[in-house]
């Protein structure tokens, strides 16, 4: 592990539980936001059709972009805070 990587690793060991708990959380909705949440599969003559949906394209999809947004929003004001308390964010 490098110096970088484990200063990274020691910043997110000091947020609190409730920070380290939304960061993942936001990780894990944006990566569950291109899983498949709807599926449909239908046999009609002897051909199978199926279709699915994730978070993007999904019926009523603005509910969906708008949660996975406000979630990628929080951890980047966590990411944010983080980092311009220890000062390696310019002023300038």
């Amino acid at each position: 592990m490098t110096s970088g990587s484990n200063d990274i690793v020691q910043k997110f060991k000091s947020l609190g539980l409730g920070s380290q708990i939304i960061l993942a959380a936001a990780i894990v909705l944006l990566i569950a936001s291109f899983l498949p949440w709807y599926s449909v599969s239908i046999e009609f003559l002897g051909e199978k059709i199926s279709a699915d949906a994730n978070g993007w394209d999904a019926p009523g999809a603005l509910w969906s972009i708008f949660a996975t947004l406000i979630g990628l929003a929080m951890a980047g004001l966590i990411v944010a805070r983080m980092f311009m308390a220890s000062g390696t964010i310019p002023d300038n």
